[in-house]
């Protein structure tokens, strides 16, 4: 299985994916922020991030990928689905996860049945969950194994993030305050290019 990347550079080839279930993480989310992981009825995983890697996806691009996604009302730490197609569901720590109707009864089942000793724990699960009920993939597969796949066929752990600066020998401290820099500066330069 290999997952498809989707960046700037080639966003337009992704904009009539056939989506079951999305991902959506905020630019402070446990994990890997940014992240929008995207399941197709074919069982095809395809990553995105708008705010970290080599080439990120502006976020003004989000909607031309994953369109239902100007139907969702963001909240502080969970979302709404103003789109009667889709139903979302809180995986926590600034998580997402958006799921066609079609499938969402048999999906939350499939949650209930695995009675998850913390429902954070779906984080992990969901994409075997996922790509179980469609019949592509045993539902055993992780966001973990997703992540190892990914540092497999794209050896992205060994390339530096663009974003953060390098590190400067004697201002360690100051790192976390370069970064969080960044993040905001990111954030206003992408509101701005809305307005």
């Amino acid at each position: 299985m290999d997952i498809i990347e989707i960046t700037e550079s080639n966003y337009r080839e992704y904009k009539s994916l056939n989506i079951v279930a999305f991902s959506f993480a905020y630019e402070g989310a446990m994990g890997e922020m940014g992240a929008i992981y995207i399941i197709c009825h074919d069982g095809q995983i395809y990553h995105a991030n708008y705010c970290q890697g080599d080439d990120p996806l502006d976020p003004s691009h989000i909607n031309d990928i994953i369109p239902v996604l100007k139907d969702i009302s963001w909240r502080m730490f969970d979302c709404l689905s103003n789109n009667p197609d889709w139903k979302p569901v809180d995986l926590f720590a600034g998580n997402n996860l958006l799921v066609a109707n079609e499938i969402y009864d048999a999906f939350m089942k499939k949650v209930q049945e695995a009675n998850l000793e913390h429902p954070s724990r779906l984080f992990q699960r969901w994409p075997g969950f996922m790509l179980g009920l469609i019949g592509k993939e045993p539902d055993s597969l992780t966001m973990k194994d997703i992540w190892r796949l990914r540092r497999t066929q794209n050896e992205w752990s060994t390339r530096p993030i663009t974003m953060l600066p390098k590190r400067p020998k004697k201002q360690n401290s100051n790192l976390l305050y370069v970064y969080i820099s960044g993040l905001i500066k990111k954030l206003f330069v992408s509101l701005h290019r809305k307005n």
